[in-house]
């Protein structure tokens, strides 16, 4: 089931066209989620997860979209904390 990163309803896209349908705007974070115990999830934010264009992470995401692949969802503080390059306090 696809569904936006919001708590509101499931979204119906919007396409132009008659025959061919070419999406307009819509988001680019792609879940898979696996509702077993523990509960599993394969993520993917297609752009990478920086607005910063110096940033290592502006497109990092990119080579796995191509290559059709998720990566593991870090959902706990030490998961996170683990993965952590910086910290910036503003």
């Amino acid at each position: 089931m696809a569904i936006w990163g919001s708590s509101e309803s499931l979204p119906s896209g919007h396409c132009t066209g008659k025959r061919a349908r070419k999406p307009t705007h819509g988001e680019t974070y792609i879940a898979a989620v696996e509702f077993s115990n523990p509960v599993k999830a394969r993520v993917l934010l297609t752009y990478g997860n920086s607005s910063q264009p110096d940033s290592p992470h502006q497109a990092d995401q990119l080579p796995l979209l191509a290559r059709k692949e998720l990566r593991t969802a870090w959902r706990t503080k030490t998961e996170v904390m683990s993965h952590l390059e910086s910290r910036n306090k503003f």
